[in-house]
């Protein structure tokens, strides 16, 4: 079993049972992860099928960027159902983003016991679990390959969900520049776990939304239909798969009211890149230097879909400063908790 880090940075690993089927149950919420028998067929009608993927992707156009956030990572198998589907079916050069979040990360010993039970996957499942970061908080951004990127966010939901705005400085009401094309709400059932379903976690569902993103849950309770109703979504109820009898499916209206929102901190200063008032229509860029920073933007630029630019004074690039191997890894890394030590982590787990 994975050692619990001693650490203030660290997370508590989720604690789990296995049944003699071969089914992982969380001892915190009395809950099953997935069915043994059906988990995966599950997966693909509740949350694949619920949001049409495979009829979108089929029909995208050339270099977009589908972004999925789900609400309850679990063990990875929704990211290994959408990840399989997205390369049978959308276009080679389009990308796909998918974010989820956990609070209580399996770990890895766990994770790669569970998605042993799906041979087809495999291949995918051993690429995550190479790759698979210690319960850290914070986003974990990992390449599974060129055309797929996973944003792991470790951590309570409401925390995480207000990174993903916070980091596109959201503008009036709390609406932020991401659009999001899908939600996946999953996690334990809403009597289990109903941190995971309240007012608070719907109304930033919404704010990272735009007219027309889809969602998909498996879950048809009251709690979740008014929540989802009050800031704007419209549902369709269903059948769910196997035994349980309906489940619910929908979009963001087109006219929808922006909702109250919880207070969030304020900013000291407004975030360097504006992202509530730039408009980037040509998708054109030119980065002024060739060192380690301008090389990984450029990168990070092209890997969205940017046409970019580079400009270098030397006849080599990383010939200054950045050329020090030493520096390329200098951590920094700090021993409590602050701002500038959780990105310095973050950025090494990347690296």
């Amino acid at each position: 079993m994975t050692k619990q880090l001693d650490s203030t940075h660290s997370l508590k690993y989720a604690d789990i049972d296995w049944r003699a089927d071969g089914t992982p149950v969380s001892r915190h919420y009395d809950d099953v992860y997935f069915s043994r028998t059906h988990g995966l067929d599950e997966s693909r009608h509740v949350f694949l099928q619920g949001n049409r993927f495979s009829q979108r992707w089929q029909h995208m156009p050339a270099n977009t960027h589908f972004i999925i956030i789900e609400t309850g990572f679990g063990t990875g198998l929704n990211l290994l159902a959408s990840w399989q589907l997205w390369n049978r079916t959308a276009p080679a050069n389009c990308h796909l983003h998918y974010i989820s979040i956990e609070k209580h990360p399996l770990p890895a010993a766990e994770l790669a016991r569970a998605l042993s039970q799906w041979p087809e996957l495999q291949a995918l499942s051993d690429i995550l679990y190479r790759n698979y970061p210690p319960a850290i908080p914070g986003i974990h951004q990992i390449a599974l390959q060129d055309r797929v990127t996973l944003s792991l966010g470790f951590g309570d939901i409401i925390d995480v969900l207000d990174q993903l705005r916070d980091c596109d400085y959201p503008g009036p009401h709390a609406q932020s520049t991401i659009a999001v094309d899908a939600w996946l709400l999953d996690g334990f059932a809403p009597a289990k776990n109903p941190d995971m379903w309240s007012a608070a976690v719907f109304h930033r569902v919404a704010s990272l939304s735009a007219p027309g993103t889809s969602f998909a849950t498996f879950t048809a309770a009251g709690i979740v239909k008014r929540g989802l109703q009050a800031v704007g979504f419209e549902l369709r109820k269903i059948p769910g798969f196997g035994p349980k009898r309906d489940m619910l499916c929908g979009q963001l209206g087109s006219c929808t009211t922006p909702t109250p929102d919880e207070p969030r901190s304020p900013r000291a200063v407004a975030p360097w890149h504006c992202g509530a008032t730039a408009d980037f229509k040509t998708r054109s860029a030119l980065v002024i230097g060739a060192g380690l920073a301008g090389c990984h933007t450029a990168r990070a630029l092209a890997d969205s879909g940017w046409q970019v630019t580079v400009l270098e004074q030397a006849p080599q690039y990383a010939s200054a400063a950045s050329g020090n191997p030493s520096g390329i890894l200098y951590t920094r890394l700090a021993a409590g908790d602050s701002d500038q030590g959780a990105f310095s982590l973050s950025a090494y787990l990347y690296a």
